[in-house]
Formats: structure tokens, sequence, C-alpha cells
């Protein structure tokens, strides 16, 4: 596994799902690309939740990022954006993609879930989807074991959200919960969606 594209809807998306995940891969010599398609504008002032998510990228030692700056809780399934995911997809042709679970009460996030699938069954790409705390249903068919105070540490970047939506006891209790079900003291849970060759 040369690279893996971790594309999340807003501001620490990714973290919440697969900050321990992202963790171990670069640890492993794993190329890790970011996508994030908006600021989160309704979640925070905009110039905070970049500083916080660079303060999170620069813990992973990840110095490349794209940003597409949607309009928050107005991204739409459309031909213009399909085309920016597509192209920075072909630009990096990541080995595996890792995305948002389709059903969810966000409507940002089943909208980029929408496109990413599109995507990766035209392009012959393999997908995991993660969950969030408005996912709908979601049952893990895939564990990963996590180191839990290293992925605090990333999660403790985000200040902002930390107030305003206690993302810290939301994703130990998850991610304690995951550990649970698969026989570790923490982990992070998955779904595949089209998995070509191995996980990881």
């Amino acid at each position: 596994m040369k690279k893996v594209m971790f594309i999340g809807a807003h501001p620490d998306d990714i973290e919440l799902s697969c900050g321990g995940l992202m963790k171990k891969l670069k640890d492993s010599g794993v190329e890790i690309f970011p996508v994030i398609c908006t600021w989160g504008l309704y979640g925070g002032i905009v110039s905070e939740r970049i500083k916080e998510q660079e303060e999170s990228f620069g813990l992973l030692s990840i110095k490349e990022y794209v940003n597409f700056n949607w309009r928050d809780t107005e991204v739409a399934v459309n031909g213009e954006n399909v085309k920016s995911l597509e192209e920075i997809i072909a630009e990096q042709n990541p080995d595996l993609i890792f995305t948002h679970y389709p059903d969810d009460t966000h409507q940002d996030h089943r909208a980029v879930a929408e496109m990413v699938k599109s995507i990766c069954y035209r392009k012959n790409k393999s997908l995991i989807y993660f969950d969030s705390n408005s996912s709908i249903g979601f049952v893990p068919d895939y564990f990963e074991e996590i180191n839990w105070f290293e992925k605090e540490g990333l999660l403790r970047n985000f200040k902002s959200q930390i107030d305003r939506s206690n993302i810290l006891v939301k994703a130990g209790a998850k991610n304690r919960l995951y550990g649970i079900q698969s026989g570790k003291d923490f982990a992070e849970g998955y779904k595949i969606g089209r998995l070509i060759g191995g996980i990881l």
C-alpha cells in the first residue's frame, strides 16, 4: 500500500473517524493525502478551523492536502463537484480511498459519499466507508486497533469542536465500543464498500 486518500466533508471529520488509522499508516511509511470539501463555516470561525486542521496535519507530518472550499451545509451532487473530486483522485492516484458512510443525517456527508462512490466504481478504485456521529445503521465489518492516546492528541487540536460538540467524549466512547467488539482496548470501525486486493 503506497498511498491512501481520506475524503471528508468538514474539518475534523477525517480525524474523528480515522485519526488512529492515519497515525498507524504514517508510522508505517504510507503516504496520506487528505481531501476536505468545506471549511465548516457553520461549525465555527473559519480562520480557527483552518488553524486547527493544519495543526492536526502537522502532527501527522502531512504537508499536502486539498480543501475545495465548498459551501458548508450546501454540498451538492453535481457535475462540477464530481469533476473536482475526479480530478484530484486521478492526480493523486491513491491505492485506497476512505470516505463517509452514505446513510447519514448530514446532507454534506451524504453528498460526498455519493460522489466518491460513483467515481470509485467508474475508475476502479477500492473504497472503504467510515462512520460519523450522524451515521445511520452503520455496522462495521472491519476493525483497526488504534492507540487512543495518540488519536486523542490529534483531536485536541480541534478546540472549537471540543467546546461545541464534545468530540473527545464521543470519539472515545465509540472507539472503546469498537475495541470491545473486536477484542482490543480501542479500535476504529470501517465498512468495506468496494475492495480490490487487500485492505492495507
